[in-house]
C-alpha cells in the first residue's frame, strides 16, 4: 500500500469515528431533550386560574425540621390579609435553602372564594422543579458534551499525528538535473 493510499485510509478510518461520536453523542441528546418537553409540559399544567387576586404577604416565620439526610429544611409561612380577615398559611414547599426571610414582604395569589388557599408565583411546586431540572439538565449535559469533546480531540490529534509521521517517511524523489546520471563505478559502461 502506497503512502498516499494509507493516507487517505487514516483520514477515512478518523472521519467515521469523528463522525459516530458526533451520532452517539446527538443520540444521547435526544431521550434528555424528549424528558426535558414532557417535565415541562407536566409542570405547565398546575393549575392556578383558581387564584385570582393578588395581595401582599409578610413571611411570619420558617418552620424548620431535619431532613433524612439532617439538613435543615425551611418552610415558610405567610400571614395576609383579606377583608378584613387575616390568614396564616404555610407553604407546600420546603427547602435547605431558605426561600424568604422572616418579615419580607412578598406578592401571592389567593382564590376569591377560598381565601385560605394561597400560591406564591415565585416559590411553588412548579417553580420549584424547573430549577432542579434546570440544574440537572447542565450536569446531564456536561455528562454527555464534555466526554464526547475529549474523545474528539484524541481522534483528530491521533489522526494529525499518524498524517504528520507519514510525511515524515514519504520517499523524497528528486527529479536530479537534466544531464543522464553516471555511475563511476559501473564496469559496464560502453
Amino acid at each position: 500500500m502506497n503512502n498516499k493510499s494509507s493516507r487517505k485510509t487514516v483520514i477515512v478510518i478518523c472521519s467515521v469515528i469523528s463522525v459516530l461520536i458526533i451520532i452517539g453523542t446527538a443520540l444521547a441528546i435526544i431521550p434528555f431533550v424528549l424528558f426535558n418537553n414532557i417535565a415541562d409540559k407536566s409542570m405547565s399544567v398546575i393549575d392556578n386560574s383558581s387564584h385570582d387576586i393578588t395581595v401582599k404577604a409578610e413571611i411570619a416565620e420558617n418552620l424548620t425540621r431535619q431532613d433524612e439526610d439532617g439538613n435543615t429544611v425551611y418552610t415558610p409561612v405567610y400571614e395576609y390579609e383579606y377583608k378584613g380577615k387575616k390568614y396564616r398559611v404555610t407553604s407546600d414547599i420546603s427547602s435547605i435553602r431558605k426561600k424568604y426571610d422572616q418579615g419580607d414582604k412578598v406578592e401571592i395569589m389567593i382564590s376569591a372564594s377560598f381565601p385560605g388557599n394561597m400560591w406564591d408565583p415565585a416559590y411553588n411546586s412548579a417553580t420549584a422543579f424547573r430549577k432542579a431540572q434546570s440544574g440537572m439538565s447542565k450536569v446531564m449535559l456536561m455528562m454527555i458534551l464534555v466526554p464526547a469533546a475529549v474523545i474528539l480531540i484524541i481522534v483528530i490529534t491521533v489522526t494529525v499525528v499518524i498524517l504528520k509521521g507519514m510525511k515524515k517517511n514519504e520517499p523524497v524523489y528528486d527529479g536530479g538535473s537534466q544531464e543522464e546520471y553516471t555511475d563511476p563505478n559501473d564496469d559496464y559502461r560502453g
